[in-house]
């Protein structure tokens, strides 16, 4: 089993534990957006994400989320031959502030996660020095991957949602996970 699959098995065996005794107020979204892939190093690059989550009342003004999103980041380093790939899967809870009025919400807070991070390394040179060592896949064509998961502990984020109907609506949202920068647009849906 992947560690995606893992993921989503362990969500929806907890989600039925984390539902709030009132009845109201729960909303599940998702949407697609952009986020920059970085490092402490700088900017990787940029790609298109998708991704969702829960937002569960705590108190009048106050909510939990859960929320998972995921990117995959394809450029070249130097010649056209070496390819670099990552995807990036952030899981993140967040406690955020959230003002509301008849038909819109602004919300603004912090979390704390992991981002699950499986990159592939393919090019055409290959020192005897270089650790890990590459594996060669094809006459003079190595790659090398790399997976781990690392804790995210700076996850600020903000935005809006608008609800044209009781229970529909629509959200934008902009945040930092770690060294990634996103913004989504996203549906959003009351359950209650």
């Amino acid at each position: 089993m992947t560690r995606l699959a893992s993921l989503r098995a362990t969500v929806v065996l907890l989600l039925p534990v984390s539902l709030p005794a009132q009845t109201g107020g729960l909303e599940v979204f998702g949407g697609a957006g952009m986020v920059r892939v970085g490092t402490d190093d700088g900017v990787i690059g940029d790609a298109r994400s998708v991704g969702g989550g829960v937002t569960v009342p705590l108190a009048r003004r106050w909510v939990a989320e859960g929320d998972l999103a995921t990117g995959r980041v394809r450029r070249t380093a130097g010649s056209p031959d070496d390819i670099f790939t990552t995807r990036r899967t952030m899981v993140v809870g967040s406690v955020l502030y959230r003002r509301c009025g008849p038909k819109a919400c602004f919300f603004v807070g912090y979390g704390l996660g992991a981002q699950f991070v499986d990159s592939l390394n393919q090019f055409t040179d290959s020192s005897p020095d270089r650790r890990p060592q590459p594996i060669e896949v094809s006459p003079g064509m190595f790659e090398l991957r790399q997976s781990d998961i690392r804790p995210v502990l700076f996850s600020p984020r903000g935005g809006f949602s608008f609800y044209p109907t009781r229970r529909a609506g629509v959200r934008i949202d902009v945040g930092m996970t770690s060294w990634n920068n996103w913004i989504r647009l996203a549906a959003t849906y009351r359950l209650n």
